[in-house]
């Protein structure tokens, strides 16, 4: 098992579509974060919301950013790692490397497992990052305006 495992590793990993869905799930999640957050912060500033940061539902938009688009993509990487196999051909080469289909398809669904779990780990990245990126320059900047007018700080 451990063979075909590795051998579908390096079946992933010889392409490049693995790299560009990891940039992409990266990219769009954190666009998908911003977002929410460049809205509450208008708002905020404009006077629509006292304290736009303080909604939980803002606060769940801003890290669940990208989450479905996230999925999609890495739904994505694995048709095309069983989709190449049919254009290419490789899938009867494979079925004669190892003559037990289900231990093959295990192994498919392993490396495509290893790799779904690298995508929902980079996923929650993007997010992270701006929302925590908001958070200090909310504070640092908050910080230098309340300062000099408020005694206790």
């Amino acid at each position: 098992m451990s063979g075909v495992l590795r051998a579908d590793l390096r079946r992933i990993t010889t392409t490049k579509l693995w790299w560009v869905a990891l940039i992409c799930i990266f990219v769009l999640s954190a666009g998908y974060a911003a977002l929410p957050a460049t809205v509450a912060w208008l708002q905020g500033r404009a006077g629509v919301a006292t304290s736009p940061f303080n909604d939980p539902g803002i606060i769940r938009s801003i890290y669940n950013g990208g989450n479905v688009l996230s999925r999609i993509l890495a739904m994505v990487v694995g048709i095309v790692a069983i989709g190449s196999e049919y254009r290419y051909g490789t899938l009867a080469a494979s079925y004669l490397a190892t003559p037990r289909r289900v231990r093959m398809l295990l192994g498919k669904a392993g490396a495509l497992l290893i790799f779904g779990l690298i995508y929902v780990r980079w996923r929650r990245v993007g997010p992270l990052i701006v929302a925590h990126t908001l958070l200090d320059i909310t504070a640092f900047v908050g910080y230098a305006l309340v300062a000099p007018h408020v005694s206790w700080l």
